[in-house]
């Protein structure tokens, strides 16, 4: 059961972005101790979309709110498309839509038009909907950081909450890719981007020693 909002719903991207770390730290123990997280490792290239409905069956997702993270847009289609064949209210959200069907979804969403949202991580700045009762991962993440802020965003209305993590081996050749693949800031030089390369790295290795001691 998640209670704590980990920042005020007026809070900007940026605030957002960086999370107050004692409170992270107090949402990450929270985490860590909690029966509603379940990390799923399935052997082979990834979760299949036999079990990815299966588990959506058993964990009883229809008219409930809830956001379905994941790690690729690509990713975001099949998931989104498997859960409206399913019966379930389903809506998206990254960056490749245009601002303005973002911003439809978006509202659907918060507007409980549509009841779940599968969105990359492009999707949560600034966003404050109270009685979202699951977070499914259905990547992991690439940082325990980036879990607990996104898995803090359930159970905000103090009403009982699931953060499920679906994990498999393939998920860490993905994020890895993600990180040495990703767009550069054109802020830093090529000694300042090459330090946050490496600590993105150290992060998603402390993730995956997460994942597979659960």
């Amino acid at each position: 059961e998640l209670k704590e909002s980990l920042l005020p719903s007026n809070a900007s991207p940026a605030d957002e972005a960086a999370v107050k770390e004692a409170e992270g730290e107090a949402i990450l123990a929270k985490i860590k101790s909690s029966d509603h997280v379940i990390s799923l490792e399935i052997d082979g290239k990834g979760i299949s979309s036999t079990q990815l409905s299966a588990k959506i069956e058993e964990l009883g997702l229809q008219g409930k709110s809830s956001i379905v993270y994941c790690a690729t847009r690509k990713k975001v289609e099949s998931v989104c498309e498997l859960l409206c064949d399913h019966g379930y209210a389903a809506t998206r959200y990254h960056a490749g839509l245009s601002e303005a069907e973002r911003s439809e979804n978006q509202e659907d969403f918060l507007y409980d038009r549509k009841t779940v949202m599968v969105a990359t991580n492009a999707f949560g700045m600034g966003i404050d909907k109270s009685n979202v009762s699951f977070v499914i991962h259905y990547n992991m993440p690439k940082s325990i950081e980036a879990y607990y802020q996104e898995a803090g965003r359930a159970g905000r209305d103090g009403a009982e909450a699931d953060c499920i993590l679906l994990f498999s081996p393939g998920d860490v050749q993905t994020a890895r890719f993600l990180i040495n693949n990703g767009s550069d800031n054109e802020e830093m030089d090529a000694v300042q981007r090459e330090e946050v390369r490496r600590q993105d790295l150290e992060r998603l290795n402390a993730k995956g020693g997460y994942c597979k001691t659960k």
